[in-house]
């Protein structure tokens, strides 16, 4: 398989969980303490390992899943460890500035926050064999510029549909195309424990409940925090 970034080998798995977000959650796992995977294809699969593979993607090679992604990675962590630290009600209810987040060089590290949906968006597309085209993911990754089409939207789920606050995962994606085929709308969501993450790609002129107060680097200087629905 080649990496969907800069077309070489793909030789490293990336974590479609962020590692440090899952130790976080979990603490410790290993064969005395496991935590259990479920998909369509495996139910209570027992894992003890944060490593394992069946929480990678091996879609990218090691510089695009290292030096060139790391600073994207570095904008998340810093992200989920604000969240992890809010009450369930501050993230259904709330808003969070992003010079407060990055106090120093806040537009460019809200660029690399945003270019780390990017990368996810792109390895799950590639994961599940999405037919979108990744030709403007790895375009925005490579120059570090926003992609102008993805959206995100952050806050507090229903703990009875995420599977409850010691839980996390990653939804189906849910895709409306066009009639020659390119995407209209697509969403999927991830969750960790008490924070829910939307993320969305909406192709120009769409207008589509999930994008109110959704955030882009390029539109907004806040983060408007929501509860999602229940259904």
């Amino acid at each position: 398989m080649k990496c969907w970034i800069c077309g070489e080998e793909a030789t490293t798995g990336e974590h479609l969980l962020k590692a440090a977000s899952l130790r976080a959650l979990f603490t410790t796992v290993s064969q005395t303490r496991p935590i259990f995977y479920n998909s369509e294809r495996k139910r209570n699969k027992r894992l003890q390992s944060i490593d394992s593979k069946y929480l990678k993607s091996k879609s990218l090679c090691a510089r695009c899943n290292s030096s060139r992604t790391q600073a994207a990675d570095r904008a998340f962590d810093i992200l989920m460890s604000y969240l992890e630290g809010l009450p369930s009600k501050v993230l259904a209810q709330s808003s969070v500035r992003m010079n407060r987040l990055f106090p120093y060089c806040t537009r460019a590290q809200s660029v690399q926050l945003h270019l780390y949906f990017v990368k996810l968006f792109g390895c799950l597309v590639r994961e599940g064999e999405v037919p979108i085209d990744l030709g403007d993911f790895s375009a925005a990754i490579c120059s570090g510029k926003p992609h102008p089409d993805i959206y995100v939207a952050i806050g507090a789920m229903d703990r009875a549909i995420a599977g409850g606050s010691g839980t996390a995962g990653l939804s189906d994606m849910h895709c409306d195309f066009y009639k020659d085929g390119k995407p209209a709308f697509v969403a999927w969501f991830m969750h960790m424990g008490d924070v829910c993450i939307q993320v969305m790609l909406a192709a120009a002129g769409e207008h589509r409940d999930g994008l109110i107060n959704s955030w882009h680097p390029s539109r907004n200087k806040r983060l408007l925090l929501r509860e999602f629905p229940k259904e």
